[in-house]
């Protein structure tokens, strides 16, 4: 149940940001945008948080040409951003 929070809560954040990113006019199309992804209840204070982003479905399950970022855990959470994110869909890992 943990892990489908964690999903929606993901995607979201995820959607909301894009969405923010699409109502702005002063932003162009080939300009991408900052999204932050926190993962939240992490049990334990020591290690990283590991996230890759994808802009495909054949670089997802191939682990291929993402964009990835390491995150450590402060307070039970950990905080990431991808820079320069260009309007689309993706899909996202967490480790």
């Amino acid at each position: 149940m943990t892990y489908i929070k964690f999903l929606l809560i993901l995607t979201l954040t995820f959607l909301s940001t894009l969405a923010k990113s699409q109502t702005n006019d002063t932003i162009p199309e080939t300009e991408g945008v900052d999204i932050t992804v926190v993962v939240k209840n992490i049990r334990g204070e020591t290690g990283k948080i590991m996230m890759g982003l994808y802009d495909s479905a054949e670089k997802f399950e191939l682990n291929t040409d993402g964009q990835y970022a390491n995150g450590t855990i402060e307070n039970g959470q950990s905080t990431i951003v991808y820079h320069n994110v260009k309007p689309g869909t993706y899909a996202s890992i967490t480790y």
